[in-house]
């Protein structure tokens, strides 16, 4: 994917070690225009690029080979769409905007997404509810429910800590730094497999979103360049 998206290199054929990808929901094969993207890298213009797979892949189907030669793809016939405009009023109007269907042919509402999802799971939680008691208190909620869940915690973890960075900024105060300091050390441990570095890398990931994010720290640029170099270290570890 990352190849695709246009990085440019020196290199005369791709060869795809896998011709599926998980694109946020399920596990799926990549269309051919998906293919085509990442193929053409190979010569760029320069020369005439080859593409194929590697020895633990079944072949490419010869449609979807001359589809890439021939730069022949399946139109683009819907677009995922949300709500540009968004009722602060209270949680019950914000919901109810973001659930706005669009009113243009080839436009799709957009199933679900994480920051609604975990809108919906906080707004269970009754203390939650109680602070929520003007429109600033609604917008403040709203940015807290879009920092990205790069853990994938599909249960109610991100959630409940998203729940608990909202009580803590709700009074117009920022987040303890005690809280943070206690959170972040946490994560910053080099020990165990694999998947242990991944998921700590996730999480301070996490960490490094909301140190970004304007008025939510009180020294905002110690945490960034705190929560980088738990990250630099745990990749090195990973790696």
């Amino acid at each position: 994917d990352a190849i695709g998206m246009g990085l440019n290199m020196d290199v005369d054929h791709v060869a795809f070690a896998a011709l599926k990808k998980f694109d946020g929901n399920v596990r799926r094969d990549l269309r051919a225009d998906e293919l085509g993207q990442i193929a053409g890298r190979a010569g760029r213009h320069m020369n005439d690029g080859t593409f194929g797979v590697t020895g633990d892949v079944a072949g490419l189907d010869p449609e979807t080979i001359q589809a890439i030669e021939n730069h022949r793809y399946d139109p683009v016939r819907q677009i995922f769409w949300r709500s540009p405009t968004l009722d602060y009023s209270d949680p019950e109007s914000l919901m109810e905007s973001l659930r706005k269907r669009p009113d243009r042919p080839g436009l799709a509402r957009i199933r679900e997404p994480d920051d609604e999802r975990v809108l919906r799971e906080i707004m269970r939680e009754e203390d939650v509810r109680g602070m929520v008691q003007t429109a600033e208190h609604v917008r403040l909620l709203w940015e807290v429910c879009q920092v990205p869940d790069y853990r994938k915690t599909f249960g109610g973890d991100h959630a409940r800590l998203l729940g608990r960075i909202f009580k803590h900024l709700s009074d117009g105060q920022a987040l303890p730094v005690d809280w943070i300091a206690d959170q972040v050390a946490r994560l910053n441990q080099t020990d165990g497999g694999i998947d242990t570095l991944v998921s700590r890398i996730a999480g301070i990931r996490v960490w490094t979103y909301i140190a970004h994010r304007s008025g939510w720290l009180t020294d905002a640029p110690h945490w960034q360049a705190h929560t980088r170099k738990v990250e630099d270290a745990l990749s090195d570890a990973l790696h």
